[in-house]
């Protein structure tokens, strides 16, 4: 796996959705302290405490290079102003929480 690893592009801009939750933030955050430019996507749903996520973007939004919108990403127009708006050339789609909830749900009881 070594040998197929490759340094961040850091000046490559990244879409997080849901960078509220716990994996996106720290996602997020570690790709702000490697100072890569972080466009952060959220509607801050009540799926859990929606303090915990405000707390969470107060954090990285202090970084220069971090941008944030409140939106869904089932959101056609929000996310043609993002992509209009910004250069956006990797993503990183994290699961919504409808759909975690059908995973989970379809899970086998042993």
């Amino acid at each position: 796996m070594i040998e197929n690893y490759k340094p961040l592009d850091k000046n490559k801009r990244y879409l997080i959705t849901g960078v509220a939750g716990f994996i996106g933030f720290h996602l997020a955050k570690r790709l702000l302290d490697e100072d890569c430019f972080v466009i952060g996507l959220d509607n801050l749903n009540n799926y859990y405490d929606v303090n915990l996520k405000k707390d969470r973007l107060n954090i990285i939004k202090q970084y220069n290079k971090f941008k944030f919108y409140y939106a869904d990403l089932q959101d056609k127009q929000a996310l043609e102003k993002i992509f209009k708006e910004n250069k956006i050339e990797k993503f990183i789609i994290l699961p919504e929480e409808e759909k975690q909830k059908i995973s989970k749900n379809s899970r086998k009881k042993v």
